[in-house]
C-alpha cells in the first residue's frame, strides 16, 4: 500500500480474521515517511487517532500472516511489536521498518523481535531518529541479544547506525552480506538546504569519518559487492577511504555521501577518485560532496544551476579520467540538488587510446538500476538473430561493461573464404579468442594445403563449431584429423564432400576403444543426388563406398559423446551403429533416400539404443520397392524401443501401421507427417523426378488414422500433407479439437483422385471455417490444390501476377475468417513461382468494424531443398 492510500475510520469495525486462521499472504508493504507528522499537520488531520486505528488493522494483518510471510515491509510507529514477537517467523526473508521512532520500548522489543527472524536475507531499518533517542541500537548493546544471529543475510540498511562499541548488529557473523548501507534518514543534505522544513523533534547523528571506519572493520564482509557510506570529515577520513579501496575485493557499486568538517581546504573530487580507481572490481561510483569549491544553489535558479553544472561537469570529466584505470568502471554519477527528489545524473565514459575523455550525460535517475549481466546476454543474443547486425553493433558501443559483455556474442561466427578477395587470410588477433564457430568456404577448385588449414584452425583458442561449403576438390582425411583434435561440432554442406582421390586410411582414426570429442556431427544430403551425379558425370556407386567408409569410423568413434546427428539414408552406417550405445543423442535425422531393405531394418534396432532421444526426423526419399517403408517395422515385439522424451517427430511418407505411432511420448509438441520430395514437385514437373523415386501419399483417412493412435495433448506444431478423400472433414474437426494447445498448423492438401471422392467445396473457405475454432492458433500455413488456382509454371512476372492476385483476395477471405482466433498471427500460402517454393505471409491488422486487411509482408521462408536444373 502506498502512503497516501490509507487506512478508513469505518474499517475499525472489521473483525478481520481471529488469528487462528491464517491468511495466505506472503509479502505485505505499506508505506512510510519519516515527514508524516508533519503532512498530517499540514493537512489537519488527528494523526493519533490515524495511529490507533493503523495498529489495531495491522496487528490483526500481520500477525495472521507469522506462518506464511517472507517480505514484510511496516511503518515503524504502527508496527505491531508486542504482538509479533509472541509469533514465530519461520519463513520470512526480508523485513524492512520505515518511518521514525517513537520511543525507547519500540528499541528494545525490536532486539528481541528481530532475534526470532533467522531466515532473513534483507534488514532494513530506515526509520528517523529523534532527539532524545539518538542513534538507537537495532540489537540492544550486548551481543547476548543477538543468539540466533543471521547467517543468510545478503543486505543490511541502517540509518544513523549507533557506534557503540557492544552494539551486537556490528558483531553477528555475516558471511554472505553483499549489500551494507550506513546511511541517513532523512538526508542530511536536507538539513543544509532548509532547516526550517525539518522537524526540531528530529536528530542529525550523522557519523564522523573515525566511527565509519570503526564500524566497517567490526564488520567483516568479505563478499561485499555494493556499499553506501555517509559521514563527516575528520581525522579519519584517509584511513576510512584507503579500507574501503583495500579491503572488498569484489566492491562493484560504492555511494559515498561526504559532508565537510571543521577543516577541509583541498579538493575531494581529486582525492576520492585516485583513492578509489584501485578498487578493481569497481562498477559505479556515486558521489555526493560537500565541499568550499561547489557554487551554492538553494533555488530553481537557472543562472545559479548553469554555473552549478559546469562545475559538476569539470569534476566528472577529471574523475572519470582518473577512473580510466578500472578495468570494468562503466560510470560516475553526482547528485543533483536542485531537483525534488535530488536525482543523480551519470556520466558514461568512452575511451579512446591517446585522446581525452568523452562524456555522455544520460540523465536523472533515482538511483540507477543496472541489469545483471546475464538479463544483458539475453539482450544480446536477442539481437544477434536479426537479419543485420546494427542492433548488437550500437549496443557494444554503450559502455565499456556492454562491449565486453558484446565482444564474444558479436565475434562468435567467423568466416574463412579461399581464395581471399582481401588479400589476406588472418583473422584480426582482437576477435581470434572470441570465435567459436567457423566457415570454410571455397569457390574455386585450388584447394589449400593441410598445413595452411592447420595453421589458420590454430588461430582460434575456444573454436568449437567447423562448417564446410564448396571444397570442389573434396575434403582429405588429413584435414578431418585437424578438425577432430579441436572441435566438437562439425557441419558438412552437400557440396563439400570426401576427398576421392584419398582413400580412407584405417590408421588414420582411432579404433572404436578411443573415443573422439565429437558432439555434434552433421552431413548434408538430399534426395536428388543421383540426378545431380548424372549430371555432373560423378561415378555415384564409389561415392557411396567412399563416404560409407568415412562415416563409419568417424560416427561410430562418437558414440559416448553424440548429441546431435544428421546423416545421409544412403550411407549412415546403421549397421555398426547397432551394436553400441547412444547415451547421450538428442538429436537424430537421416535425409536422402532408402536405397535398400537392410538399411531400413537397422533402423529400429540403432532406435533402441537410444533412450535420451527427444527429435527424430526420417526425412528420406522411398523408391517405388520400398513404398511407405515403417520405421520401425510392422511389428516391434521384439525391440525395447522407447521414445518417452521425444519431443518432435518428423516421418515422410508414413505408414499408418508403423508401431512408431503406438509409442507413448507424452511430451512431444512437434509432428509432422509430410512428403519427400514435396508432392508439388510431381504435379509442376515430372520429368525431372527420377521414376525409381515414389510419392505414396498419404489419404485423408489414413492421415486421421494415425493421428488418432498418437495421443499428445501437448501438441503445438502440426504439419500434415494428405489427398482429400470422404474422411477429410473428420479429419479437420480432429485437428480442430484434439490440440489445446496447438499454435502452428501446416497443411498441404491435394484434390482427390479418385471421381467417387471429388468435393466441390472452395478449400480456401471450407478450410478456415473449421480451423478458426482452434483458439490458440497463431500461424497457418495452406498449399491447396484445386481447379481454381491458376497455373504457374515459371517465374515471368506477367505470368506470376493472376497468382499473385488470387492469392491476395483469398488472404483477406481467410483471415476475416481467422479473425475469431485470439492469438491469430498470419497466414501463410506457398508461392510457386520461386525455385524454392517459398512461403509468402499474409498479416492483418483489424479495423473497428473487425474486418480485416491485408499487410503482405513480403517474407519469404524456404519450404524445400531445390530441384536441380529446375
Amino acid at each position: 500500500m502506498a502512503y497516501e492510500a490509507r487506512w478508513t475510520v469505518a474499517s475499525s469495525a472489521a473483525h478481520m480474521f481471529p488469528y487462528t486462521v491464517n491468511n495466505p499472504l506472503v509479502r505485505f508493504s505499506l508505506a512510510s515517511h519519516c515527514f508524516r507528522e508533519l503532512v498530517s499537520y499540514m493537512d489537519g488531520i488527528d494523526l493519533d487517532d490515524e495511529y490507533a486505528l493503523e495498529s489495531r488493522l495491522l496487528a490483526r494483518l500481520v500477525c495472521d500472516m507469522h506462518a506464511t510471510a517472507e517480505s514484510l515491509s511496516l511503518p515503524m510507529e504502527t508496527a505491531p511489536w508486542s504482538h509479533m514477537v509472541e509469533l514465530p517467523w519461520p519463513r520470512i526473508q526480508s523485513f524492512a521498518l520505515y518511518g521514525r521512532y517513537s520511543s525507547l520500548n519500540q528499541a528494545s522489543v525490536l532486539s528481541t523481535l528481530l532475534s526470532r527472524m533467522s531466515t532473513l536475507h534483507t534488514l532494513r531499518i530506515q526509520a528517523a531518529q529523534l532527539s532524545h533517542l539518538s542513534r538507537t541500537p537495532l540489537l540492544g548493546l550486548s551481543a547476548s541479544s543477538a543468539a540466533p544471529g543471521f547467517p543468510q543475510l545478503r543486505s543490511l540498511t541502517v540509518a544513523y547506525p549507533n557506534l557503540n562499541p557492544d552494539d551486537a548488529i556490528f558483531s553477528l557473523k555475516t558471511p554472505h552480506l553483499t549489500r551494507l548501507s550506513l546511511r541517513d534518514e532523512p538526508r542530511y543534505y536536507l538539513y543544509l538546504r532548509n532547516k526550517n522544513l525539518v522537524m526540531s523533534s528530529f536528530a542529525a547523528p550523522i557519523l564522523k569519518a573515525s566511527e565509519c571506519l570503526a564500524i566497517l572493520r567490526k564488520k567483516g564482509a568479505p563478499l561485499l559487492s555494493s556499499l553506501e557510506v555517509v559521514y563527516e570529515v575528520d581525522a579519519g577520513e584517509d584511513e576510512l577511504l584507503q579500507y574501503i579501496s583495500s579491503a572488498y575485493l569484489y566492491l562493484a557499486r560504492l555511494e559515498v555521501h561526504r559532508y565537510r568538517g571543521g577543516n577541509d581546504s583541498y579538493d575531494p573530487f581529486i582525492s576520492l577518485a585516485t583513492t578509489f580507481a584501485n578498487i578493481t572490481s569497481l562498477k559505479t561510483l556515486h558521489l555526493n560532496i560537500d565541499c568550499d569549491q561547489i557554487p551554492p544553489i538553494n533555488c530553481h535558479s537557472d543562472e545559479k544551476y548553469s554555473s552549478w553544472s559546469k562545475f559538476i561537469y569539470n569534476q566528472a570529466q577529471e574523475v572519470l579520467s582518473i577512473m580510466q584505470t578500472c578495468p570494468r568502471f562503466e560510470y560516475v554519477a553526482f547528485l543533483d540538488p536542485r531537483r525534488q527528489f535530488a536525482t543523480w545524473i551519470e556520466y558514461r565514459p568512452a575511451w579512446y587510446p591517446g585522446e581525452r575523455v568523452d562524456m555522455d550525460v544520460i540523465g536523472t535517475q533515482r538511483p540507477p538500476q543496472t541489469l545483471p549481466d546475464d538479463i544483458l546476454i539475453l539482450i544480446a543474443r536477442e539481437l544477434k538473430r536479426a537479419p543485420h547486425l546494427d542492433g548488437l553493433r550500437n549496443m557494444s558501443c554503450i559502455s565499456r561493461r556492454l562491449r565486453l559483455l558484446c565482444l564474444p556474442i558479436l565475434f562468435e561466427h567467423s568466416y574463412m573464404q579461399y581464395p581471399s578477395i582481401m588479400g589476406t587470410l588472418d583473422p584480426p588477433e582482437a576477435i581470434r579468442p572470441y570465435v567459436q564457430r567457423l566457415l570454410c568456404r571455397q569457390v574455386y577448385t585450388k584447394t589449400p594445403s593441410d598445413d595452411f588449414y592447420k595453421s589458420y584452425l590454430g588461430f582460434f583458442p575456444n573454436l568449437k563449431h567447423v562448417r564446410f561449403e564448396g571444397m570442389p576438390e573434396g575434403i582429405s582425411p588429413s584435414i578431418m584429423d585437424i578438425c577432430l583434435e579441436k572441435v566438437t561440432s562439425l557441419d558438412v554442406a552437400y557440396e563439400a564432400r570426401w576427398k576421392a582421390t584419398t582413400p580412407i586410411n584405417q590408421t588414420l582414426r582411432t579404433p572404436y576403444s578411443v573415443v573422439n570429442q565429437l558432439s555434434h556431427f552433421s552431413l548434408a544430403s538430399h534426395c536428388f543426388r543421383e540426378l545431380v551425379s548424372h549430371l555432373g558425370r560423378v561415378d555415384l556407386e564409389a561415392e557411396y563406398a567412399l563416404e560409407s567408409r568415412c562415416l563409419a569410423k568417424l560416427v561410430c568413434d562418437m558414440h559416448s559423446t553424440a548429441e546431435l546427428l544428421s546423416l545421409p539414408m544412403e550411407t549412415a552406417p546403421l549397421r555398426q551403429m547397432l551394436e553400441l550405445p547412444w547415451p547421450r543423442i538428442r538429436s537424430f535425422a537421416l535425409h536422402g533416400r532408402h536405397l535398400t531393405l537392410d538399411q531400413a531394418s537397422a533402423l529400429p534396432a540403432v532406435l533402441s539404443h537410444m533412450p535420451s532421444l527427444r527429435t527424430l526426423r526420417v526425412q528420406a526419399a522411398q523408391p517405388s520397392s520400398l513404398s511407405r517403408n515403417p520405421i520401425l517395422g510392422i511389428s516391434c515385439t521384439t525391440l525395447a524401443v522407447e521414445l518417452r522424451e521425444l519431443r518432435s517427430l518428423t516421418v515422410a511418407y508414413p505408414n499408418p501401421d508403423d508401431p512408431i505411432f503406438s509409442l507413448k511420448t507424452p511430451h512431444l509438441t512437434h509432428l509432422s507427417l509430410r512428403d519427400e520430395p514435396r508432392y508439388y514437385f510431381h504435379l509442376r514437373n515430372t520429368e525431372l523426378i527420377p521414376s525409381s523415386i515414389a510419392a505414396p501419399i498419404l489419404k485423408a483417412s489414413e492421415c486421421l488414422t494415425i493421428l488418432r493412435k498418437k495421443d499428445v495433448p501437448l501438441l503445438t506444431s502440426l504439419e500434415v500433407v494428405y489427398e482429400a478423400d470422404a474422411e477429410e472433414d473428420e479429419l479437420l474437426r480432429h485437428i480442430s479439437s484434439a490440440y489445446p494447445n496447438l499454435a502452428q498448423l501446416e497443411l498441404h492438401r491435394y484434390r482427390a483422385s479418385d471421381c467417387d471422392c471429388s468435393d466441390d467445396r472452395d478449400p480456401y473457405l471450407f478450410l478456415p471455417n473449421v480451423l478458426s475454432a482452434i483458439t490458440s492458433l497463431k500461424t497457418l500455413h495452406l498449399n491447396l490444390d484445386c481447379a481454381e488456382v491458376p497455373a504457374v509454371h515459371s517465374i515471368d512476372e506477367e505470368e506470376c501476377y493472376p497468382w499473385y492476385r488470387f492469392l491476395d483476395e483469398r488472404a483477406r477471405e481467410v483471415l476475416s475468417i481467422m479473425q475469431t482466433c485470439p492469438r491469430f498471427e498470419y497466414v501463410a500460402f506457398l508461392d510457386p513461382a520461386w525455385q524454392f517454393c517459398t512461403w509468402s505471409e499474409y498479416r492483418p491488422t483489424w479495423n473497428p468494424e473487425n474486418e480485416g486487411y491485408v499487410d503482405v509482408q513480403g517474407i519469404h521462408q524456404a519450404d524445400s531443398d531445390w530441384v536441380p536444373y529446375d
